[in-house]
């Protein structure tokens, strides 16, 4: 088997601070109440997974800030709380640092939260005995938003991005971009990228032409 020590190479080297404000729906209302209400994890290893933009790094962040937790580290502490940040397995060695890490955290009775992508009961494994305990993980999944919810999300992330866009032109956007966080968040970062660029106002044209491209 690998060396342990491989596993701090999947591993992230700080946890940043997260924003204050979630936007919180019924696509999200299970996990920000597991997270950042209940008095503890319902499993010792929780696997947070959802599209890109659906705000799992934020949930997150805000639980680690919360639980005090930290990186995963050689010899967690006993009964200590532990982030690890957008899983992502790509080969054999990234598994064998995987495993070993449920090792640890099941040795020192720890409790270890994960985020990633998709459902882990839908991740082709290579190993075995990883794929194992990553399916007995308790999952938590981010379901798509709402209109009330993608609108609300919309209107944040033009604020957080400093943008200035006209009610009318919101509604524009928001009838024309899938019900999905990962259009909305391509959508923001095109907006973003070409007032930037042009120093233009976000109109209905522009939006028209950036949604046809």
């Amino acid at each position: 088997m690998h060396d342990e020590s491989a596993s701090q190479a999947a591993l992230p080297l700080a946890l940043p601070d997260p924003p204050l404000h979630v936007v919180v729906g019924d696509a999200n209302r299970m996990a920000t109440r597991i997270l950042l209400e209940d008095a503890s994890l319902p499993a010792s290893v929780v696997i947070l997974h959802g599209e890109e933009g659906s705000g799992k790094t934020l949930l997150a962040q805000l639980w680690a800030q919360r639980v005090q937790a930290n990186i995963l580290d050689m010899m967690p502490c006993k009964g200590g709380y532990y982030l690890l940040d957008g899983l992502e397995l790509h080969d054999r060695d990234g598994e064998e640092a995987m495993f070993h890490a449920f090792n640890r955290i099941k040795g020192a009775e720890a409790y270890l939260l994960i985020t990633m992508r998709d459902h882990p009961s839908y991740v082709p494994y290579i190993l075995p005995d990883l794929a194992s305990r990553m399916r007995a993980a308790y999952p938590i999944g981010l379901t798509q938003p709402d209109d009330t919810m993608l609108r609300t999300l919309f209107l944040k992330r033009l604020y957080d991005k400093q943008l200035r866009v006209d009610e009318d032109v919101v509604d524009y956007c928001l009838a024309r971009i899938p019900r999905s966080f990962a259009a909305l968040h391509r959508v923001i970062e095109q907006l973003d990228a070409t007032a930037w660029q042009s120093q233009r106002k976000i109109t209905k044209p522009l939006v028209r032409t950036l949604l046809n491209d």
